[in-house]
């Protein structure tokens, strides 16, 4: 019997989802190689009823509507899971024609669960992929050389974010500390970037802690402290791992809102020594020494001092800027000294900062905030921030976003070009109809060249 065939009770008992769908989710789940085999007898009974939706397909549907649409998301499911077995059996190779497959016939596919949750395939196998890539070069100490691929679509930024976030984790929690002293040294002494220029560097100290909208349970922050703790006492002279103690202690600490001052003026006195200690190699450390001044009140001047060391040694270090900014909207003379902050960043060498800057503002609040800027040193900056992340699709969708809250029609055109369908649906939430206005020119311009 083909592997997950069911009746049409066994379907409505499982939620309204095939039995391959069950299957599917087994398979991702256990990535077994022996079972490879089931994967493509499956994948070749569902796949020519597949192949006959997949021109229907053309945006991502809902969960009861994706229900109606079983083959196409069958297959897509059985994809996912043959390409990750694959993938993480270090046979990249053979999983390359399953995910070129996904990207072009499958790209809306969803893996299905009863409780109505569903797995966005070609996110999960984009976000397996760079997984993997970016282990082997961990693995093998390849770091040194290591570049960050070209993004392909609208998902890989993200792909690259969180493969970093993991896979610190990963590798702590296993006590791989001389794998992991190479790995985090060297993106800090290369000042490595992914693809759309975020920082390797906060991205490791970022997994270090949970999200601002993620809530750690008290044994995940015991369970974390302690891996750090390990790495700490095997490489007793890494920087790298007496910022990651820092990091991890003093973001928990803040997380649980002491609510006495004396306590908190004592535990941040107390880091801002160790801090010192380490030095100013690691521009998170300026951004360590900045949140201390906010929290304890501290006169501006002493924010400024902080910044302006790390600004020396690590100017396109964005959440350093970001963090300057919000300082600054605090001071009686807010608006005037963010237009004077502003401003400078666009007309120094690192021009693109100030578009990646304002690229993390709140949409609202762009126009405001860039009223009175010169709209030459705008584009300028965006132009830069092309120049210098050219393979970036999620950079585009940003900057396109960004060029359209600054009334620039003719640069956001220009920007959203090369996305086309690629673009972000959660970036330009709100927007659509903006961003398929400049996606359909390019639509329209194709059709004149081919009557021409």
């Amino acid at each position: 019997m083909l592997p997950g065939r069911m009746d049409a009770a066994a379907v409505q008992k499982a939620g309204g989802i095939s039995g391959l769908q069950i299957a599917a989710a087994g398979w991702y789940e256990s990535r077994n190689v022996e079972q490879l085999a089931e994967m493509e007898m499956a994948l070749q009974e569902v796949l020519p009823l597949a192949l006959k939706q997949s021109p229907w397909v053309i945006n991502q549907p809902g969960w009861e509507e994706a229900a109606q649409q079983q083959a196409y998301h069958d297959a897509g499911s059985i994809l996912l899971a043959k390409c990750c077995t694959l993938l993480y059996a270090g046979r990249a190779e053979e999983a390359r024609p399953g995910l070129m497959m996904v990207d072009e016939r499958f790209p809306h596919a969803l893996l299905l669960h009863p409780d109505h949750t569903v797995v966005q395939v070609r996110k999960r196998l984009h976000y397996h992929e760079m997984a993997c890539v970016l282990d082997a070069a961990i693995k093998g100490k390849h770091m040194d050389v290591f570049e960050f691929p070209p993004e392909r679509d609208e998902f890989d930024g993200y792909a690259q974010r969180q493969a970093v976030l993991d896979l610190t984790l990963e590798h702590l929690r296993v006590g791989d500390y001389e794998v992991l002293e190479a790995y985090v040294s060297q993106a800090r002494l290369r000042h490595l970037k992914t693809a759309a220029g975020q920082w390797v560097t906060s991205l490791i100290c970022d997994s270090l802690h949970p999200g601002p909208e993620e809530e750690w349970p008290d044994e995940k922050w015991t369970e974390v402290g302690e891996v750090i703790q390990g790495w700490l006492k095997s490489k007793p002279d890494s920087p790298d791992a007496h910022l990651a103690i820092q990091v991890h202690d003093l973001t928990k600490f803040t997380r649980e809102r002491p609510k006495n001052r004396r306590s908190v003026i004592t535990k941040m006195t107390e880091a801002q020594k160790k801090l010192e200690k380490i030095g100013p190699l690691n521009p998170v450390v300026t951004q360590l020494q900045m949140t201390f001044s906010m929290l304890l009140e501290d006169d501006f001047s002493i924010a400024a001092g902080y910044f302006n060391e790390g600004y020396d040694r690590f100017p396109d270090f964005m959440p350093n800027l970001y963090m300057m900014y919000v300082h600054l909207l605090k001071d009686s003379e807010g608006p005037s000294l963010n237009m004077k902050f502003l401003a400078h960043l666009g007309k120094s060498e690192h021009a693109e900062t100030l578009a990646l800057l304002l690229c993390q503002l709140p949409p609202l609040i762009v126009p405001i905030t860039v009223q009175g800027l010169d709209p030459k040193i705008l584009a300028a900056s965006i132009h830069r921030a092309l120049e210098l992340y050219p393979h970036s699709l999620s950079l585009r969708n940003d900057l396109g976003r960004l060029a359209t809250l600054l009334k620039m029609p003719d640069l956001a055109r220009e920007i959203m070009l090369p996305v086309g369908a690629h673009w972000d649906r959660e970036k330009w939430l709100g927007m659509e109809e903006e961003v398929t206005r400049l996606i359909e020119r390019k639509m329209v311009n194709k059709g004149s060249e081919g009557e021409a």
